[in-house]
């Protein structure tokens, strides 16, 4: 504890934070700083690598997905409440599962805001709007045709694309092919 000093005919004693506890908190501010900076240039470089790439859009990024959506809807002479009863059937014959149920509010949303329905809600859509599944996801950025192309891309060690997989023989085992004859 430090000496008690007095200041003003009042008696003031400092304690001193130390150094150990200052030390601590400037680090930490340091390693806060590095951190967040290693982050935003790992999201830089990551962007920069795989964005040419990898044409995959996150929500809110693309509104013209939800425009072509509604541009679709509407040149088929579609309510919103047409298409949220269609997926009512598509969702009883699946089973009553509600994740192919389209409401007609959230259809208004991801038409305005560029949302990113789900897979099953995209294949709803895909049903109702008698467009391929594969044409649905390119709206929103999911260009299947690039798959085997990444697949190639990456070295994995334990995988192989289907046309590059050996094929096994059969070698007839010896004993099977006896003959009374020689060599043929």
């Amino acid at each position: 504890m430090a000496s008690p000093e007095t200041r003003d005919s009042h008696q003031v004693s400092f304690e001193p934070i130390g150094v150990e506890r200052t030390a601590f908190w400037v680090l930490w501010t340091l390693n806060m700083q590095a951190a967040t900076q290693k982050r935003q240039e790992l999201k830089a470089s990551l962007t920069a690598e795989f964005s040419s790439q990898v044409s995959v859009e996150r929500v809110g990024e693309s509104p013209r997905s939800g425009e072509r959506l509604k541009q679709i809807r509407i040149r088929l002479g579609m309510t919103t409440r047409d298409v949220a009863a269609y997926s009512q059937r598509i969702s009883s014959e699946e089973g009553e599962n509600e994740d192919y149920c389209i409401s007609n509010a959230w259809l208004t949303q991801v038409e305005n805001t560029g949302s990113v329905p789900s897979v099953h809600k995209l294949f709803s859509l895909s049903v109702i709007y008698r467009q391929s599944f594969g044409d649905l996801l390119r709206l929103f950025g999911v260009d299947l045709t690039k798959i085997e192309n990444h697949q190639l891309s990456l070295p994995l060690p334990n995988t192989y694309p289907p046309h590059l997989v050996p094929q096994a023989r059969i070698v007839p085992s010896p004993s099977l092919c006896t003959s009374t004859r020689g060599p043929v």
